[in-house]
């Protein structure tokens, strides 16, 4: 019997190394309404930095608040907290985890977290990438490490990967989430 239990331990270690790494998320779409409807704050910022927090597998995104579209803050700049990356040699990747680059401005849904941080309403989908087009700001979702998972007539779940990684939405539909 402790044979078996070896043998199938090891074939359970052997399957997991040769099995390919995964290299993206599944989702469930979320209403952007919903999103609004959950986050306890709505803003847009500039990232001013960025950081690994001590002992955490996290990164730390320090946000200069350019405006509140729902909800308050207190401070003029909040720090985003997003699961994955890390300090030294030892790092995580979430797949589907939202990243920032310095300078850039975001549109995020956030909830409280720990120690007066702040995280990303469900990931990727709570952080939208503001980009310039023309006279308009365009609110960018990045989709390109994920799939969308959809319910079929049959009761079937299918994933659906996106092509081109990018979900546009003006700006201007978020005013509508103020909320009084």
């Amino acid at each position: 019997m402790k044979q078996l239990a070896i043998g199938i331990t090891i074939g359970i270690a052997i399957a997991a190394a040769l099995a390919p790494a995964a290299s993206a998320t599944s989702f469930v779409r979320v209403a952007d309404e919903a999103l609004a409807d959950q986050a306890s704050l709505i803003v847009v910022g500039t990232v001013v930095s960025r950081g690994a927090p001590q002992g955490l597998m996290a990164t730390d995104y320090r946000l200069r608040v350019d405006e509140v579209i729902a909800g308050s803050v207190a401070t003029p700049e909040l720090v985003v907290r997003v699961p994955g990356g890390g300090a030294g040699a030892v790092r995580r990747k979430i797949w589907g985890a939202p990243s920032f680059q310095h300078g850039e401005r975001a549109l995020l849904f956030l909830t409280a977290g720990e120690g007066g941080t702040w995280r990303v309403l469900h990931l990727f989908l709570g952080a939208f990438h503001l980009a310039p087009a023309g006279e308009r700001t365009l609110a960018v979702r990045d989709l390109s490490e994920v799939s969308e998972a959809v319910l079929e007539p049959d009761g079937s779940i299918s994933t659906i990967p996106f092509k081109g990684g990018k979900v546009h939405r003006s700006r201007r539909r978020f005013r509508q989430f103020r909320k009084p």
